[in-house]
């Protein structure tokens, strides 16, 4: 293990955001940031990670630690008028970003509705697209994990049916800018897709994953009578990381292997968050809480390697964020420093 840099981050601020977002703590991982090498040389590489900050696309460089807005323009003060802001979940292939943001807001007979543009940007050509722009009200929006893959982005549509929300799943194929539909809803937005297969997270009814044609269902793990079920995280094998929660409030970091169909206990504790899977080992936060509901190992990371775990960096501050990015590891604090690893 090896600390590359801990650097102070600055905040971008801007007077107004139109940013009708939701949040969930359940979230299946894979892509909420993007990284990828530079090969202009090929002896000394740059990887570079893509993250949304305060809703502004920010680029760091890797090697350096050196953040910068993705936008090009000097002259840009990457507010509301900036085509990289109000965005979200950038993901990466190859030199290129895609991600989406709300891009305005209008009014339609004293209804307030919204526009999302799905785009892309090419940080090598410096092309920018916007491949669709969708309508909709402000009570209804695209949210939750935003991916690509085999050529189509794959997203969650926000919808009122009957005064109740409903998420349905969207494809939009990026050659052709084609959007499918599908039928189905699902309690949840969170998702990630392993060969060919789009796995899901019902902290009720348990994991499963399904084809494309959301014909074939298979339950992966079913949560036992009165405990709940988080997924985390799938790696390149796609082994599944979840979270088991039981009635004592305590949580378990679970290992699934479906090929075998075993599970692993990882570890336990009051909470478990952040899980990510970098070198064939797993890192992840856990938390213990005293008698005065505070934390009180909130600042440690943990790695799991080979069927031990293990404390591999505590921080003075509580972390907030653990990302991954090729084989680094990103940690943010409270106090807005970053702190960077490099997994060998």
């Amino acid at each position: 293990m090896i600390m590359i840099f801990s650097v102070k981050e600055e905040c971008i601020m801007f007077s107004r955001k139109h940013v009708f977002y939701l949040l969930l703590l359940l979230a299946v991982c894979l892509a909420f940031s993007g990284c990828q090498k530079q090969t202009d040389d090929p002896e000394k590489p740059v990887v570079y990670f893509f993250q949304a900050k305060d809703f502004v696309l920010m680029k760091t460089n890797m090697a350096t630690g050196v953040t910068t807005p993705l936008c090009d323009d000097p002259l840009c003060e990457h507010g509301n008028d900036c085509r990289f802001s109000n965005s979200h979940s950038p993901y990466l292939v190859g030199t290129t970003v895609y991600f989406y943001r709300e891009a305005g807001i209008f009014m339609e007979e004293d209804q307030a509705f919204m526009t999302t543009q799905i785009c892309s940007y090419d940080y090598d050509s410096g092309k920018y697209t916007v491949i669709r722009e969708i309508n909709h009200s402000n009570k209804e929006n695209v949210c939750g994990k935003f991916e690509v893959y085999n050529g189509n982005i794959y997203f969650y549509q926000q919808t009122l049916v009957d005064n109740r929300v409903q998420f349905s799943l969207r494809q939009i194929n990026i050659a052709t800018n084609e959007l499918t539909e599908y039928n189905w809803t699902t309690k949840t937005w969170h998702f990630a897709i392993y060969n060919d297969r789009l796995y899901f997270s019902d902290t009720v009814n348990g994991i499963y994953s399904t084809d494309f044609a959301l014909n074939d269902q298979q339950y992966l793990v079913q949560p036992a009578e009165n405990q709940l079920v988080y997924a985390r995280c799938l790696d390149q094998s796609g082994n599944l990381y979840y979270v088991e929660k039981g009635e004592d409030k305590r949580e378990t970091l679970m290992l699934y292997a479906p090929e075998t169909g075993s599970k692993t206990v990882i570890d336990t504790s009051d909470s478990i968050t952040f899980i990510k899977v970098v070198g064939g080992s797993v890192f992840y936060l856990k938390a213990q809480y005293g008698e005065d509901g505070q934390l009180t190992q909130g600042c440690t990371i943990y790695r799991w390697d080979h069927g031990e775990s293990q404390s591999f960096y505590v921080s003075d501050h509580e972390l907030t964020t653990l990302q991954a990015c090729e084989n680094y590891i990103i940690a943010d604090d409270t106090e807005g420093n970053r702190h960077v690893f490099l997994i060998e």
